[in-house]
């Protein structure tokens, strides 16, 4: 699975060697991103497909989704991690800082620790490197093209 940073300096050297503007691309990449994270969340399972472990507790609701607060910072709202490419945000990530918009915790539940197994939401499923990958393509071929 590729890491967000990988990802990003990907996209970075691609706009540096097309000396190009990637914003709708990118946007494009955005929304196929942040749909496969919230499916992650939908589904309770990690971006390879594996489920996440089952409560210990009876509560109902789902983990890591009773507020809803850590999908939507994963997902670009309120605690989220901004990087800007070509003038672009991509505002994918959790600020897991102590700070006043981070969510400490989010590592936690992404990696796993000592009494808390891991449910990772964060990845790149190969449905979203796929359409990533189609969106880049596109347009790579359009550039030569020009």
């Amino acid at each position: 699975m590729q890491e967000l940073d990988d990802f990003i300096g990907d996209l970075e050297q691609m706009g540096d060697h097309f000396g190009t503007d990637l914003s709708d691309p990118l946007q494009d990449c955005r929304t196929i991103i942040l749909v496969g994270i919230k499916e992650n969340f939908a589904g309770s399972k990690s971006s390879t497909g594996f489920p996440w472990p089952k409560r210990k507790d009876n509560k109902p609701h789902p983990l890591l989704i009773l507020t809803g607060e850590l999908e939507e910072a994963a997902t670009g709202g309120n605690g989220a991690i901004n990087r800007v490419i070509d003038g672009i945000t991509l505002d994918v990530g959790v600020d897991a800082s102590s700070g006043q918009s981070g969510r400490p915790w989010a590592e936690l539940h992404q990696e796993g620790g000592v009494k808390c197994p891991a449910r990772s939401f964060m990845g790149f499923s190969e449905e979203v490197l796929v359409g990533c990958e189609d969106v880049l393509t596109e347009y790579a071929i359009t550039e030569f093209v020009r």
